[in-house]
Parts: structure tokens; C-alpha cells; sequence
């Protein structure tokens, strides 16, 4: 992915394919929650259900560990694609591109987060409106309410 040698002619590139890769990165993350969340079945109980919580809280649980494998200071995915990227860098751009590299730290994490959102959203959109499978739906929108809130 990052093989040739990063100088200033190629750094928006470079960027840009890493931004790419973390988009990319929350899209096929968001595919265990979703799968999760289709596994859970409906119950028809007349008190709250559970079941709509249960889907909620897979899908932010799922949120918060994409956002710490991704961001997490050791051993996080970004660390390690810097790092890389990092020593790709020629020796005589290293004092100006490593920060440009360290400052796509919250761009990179705000891709991975919005693909995670953006799939799943595209999911329950096409679950529900195309296949009349609710189930995903439920997460963002119940009781005519969005996230049971509005």
C-alpha cells in the first residue's frame, strides 16, 4: 500500500490513501455489529423491550472499540500506519512531513467512524425500505423515535 518513497511531491496522495484505508477500515469493522444485530430476535413483551436495547448498545459498544483500535496510543491502527509512513518519508522531507502524517491522527479516526456509521446506516436504509427487515432500523429509529430520543 505505502511502498514508495514519500517526499513533497506525494504526501496529499499518501494521505489521501490513508484516509481512504480507515474509511475502509470502519466499513468492514461495522459488517460484526450489523451481523450481530440481525442475529438478535424481536420479542413482542408489552413492557420496554429489550431487544431494541440490545441492538443499541451493540452498535455503540461497537463505536467505542472501533474508535480504540484505531486510536488507542499502543498498538492502535493509526500508530502503526504512521509509523510505516513515517519511514517511508525521504530523509531530507522527514522534519516536514512526519507532522503532517501525526496531524491526520483525528481526519483518520473521524473516517473510520463515519464509514462505520454511513455502512450501517446505508444498511438499515436498504434492509428496510428494500427487504421489510426492521431489524437493523431499530437501532436508529423505534416508536417513530430517532435513537428513542426525538
Amino acid at each position: 500500500m505505502f511502498n514508495s518513497q514519500i517526499d513533497f511531491t506525494n504526501i496529499s496522495d499518501t494521505l489521501t490513501q490513508l484516509y481512504i484505508f480507515f474509511m475502509l477500515v470502519g466499513i468492514i469493522y461495522s459488517l460484526i455489529p450489523i451481523l450481530l444485530i440481525i442475529s438478535k430476535k424481536f420479542s413482542m413483551n408489552k413492557g420496554k423491550s429489550k431487544d431494541i436495547s440490545y441492538r443499541r448498545i451493540v452498535f455503540f459498544v461497537g463505536l467505542g472499540l472501533l474508535v480504540f483500535i484505531v486510536a488507542s496510543p499502543i498498538g492502535g491502527l493509526f500508530n502503526i500506519f504512521s509509523f510505516t509512513l513515517i519511514n517511508n518519508v525521504s530523509p531530507q522531507a522527514k522534519l516536514a512531513i512526519a507532522p503532517q502524517i501525526m496531524g491526520a491522527y483525528i481526519t483518520c479516526i473521524l473516517m473510520a467512524v463515519s464509514g462505520y456509521v454511513l455502512f450501517t446506516l446505508l444498511c438499515s436504509f436498504i434492509s428496510a425500505k428494500m427487504l421489510k427487515k426492521y431489524k437493523i432500523n431499530s437501532v436508529f429509529v423505534s416508536n417513530n423515535k430517532i435513537l428513542g430520543l426525538f
